[in-house]
């Protein structure tokens, strides 16, 4: 009778330790995908902010689709939120985007840009470095979920 409570007590504690790594997993899988799609949103928005400032007359369309992709970008940033340095991630954000709307985006008075500009440069500038702190972020998540998984096999190998 002991023996049967035992063997399905460690069945339903070996499945509560998988179904743990596997939520974790899944979790990890969500943010990678998070940032991937920052990254492609922030180089279409790079691309298309470039050819914005280098043009002088441009469609209202392009300014447009650049407000709705950074619209885009800060929701999947609020994905982030739970999980970075709020402040941090708040800080590239605003940077990046203070860098395409700079002075006269969407303005009457718009005057384009040299494409060797420092102004241009910023723009690139800025959205690797929002890519790169995201890209940040998710590997010190994986890193932090190796450490646990890694702590815990160090524990079972010293308790044989």
């Amino acid at each position: 009778m002991i023996e049967s409570g035992i063997g399905w007590l460690l069945i339903v504690l070996g499945w509560l330790v998988i179904y743990h790594f596997s939520e974790r997993r899944d979790f990890r899988n969500d943010i990678k995908d998070v940032v991937e799609r920052i990254a492609v949103l922030v180089d279409s928005i790079k691309e298309e902010a470039i050819q914005y400032h280098e043009l002088q007359n441009h469609g209202k369309h392009l300014s447009a689709t650049i407000k709705a992709n950074l619209q885009s970008l800060s929701r999947y940033c609020d994905l982030l939120r739970p999980i970075c340095e709020e402040n941090r991630l708040d800080s590239q954000l605003i940077v990046f985007r203070q860098a395409i709307t700079y002075e006269n985006f969407d303005t009457a008075s718009h005057v384009s840009w040299d494409i060797q500009s420092e102004k241009i440069q910023l723009i690139s500038q800025t959205g690797d470095e929002l890519i790169t702190f995201v890209q940040e972020v998710y590997w010190s998540l994986h890193t932090r979920l190796i450490e646990v998984v890694s702590a815990s096999q160090v524990r079972r190998k010293m308790n044989k």
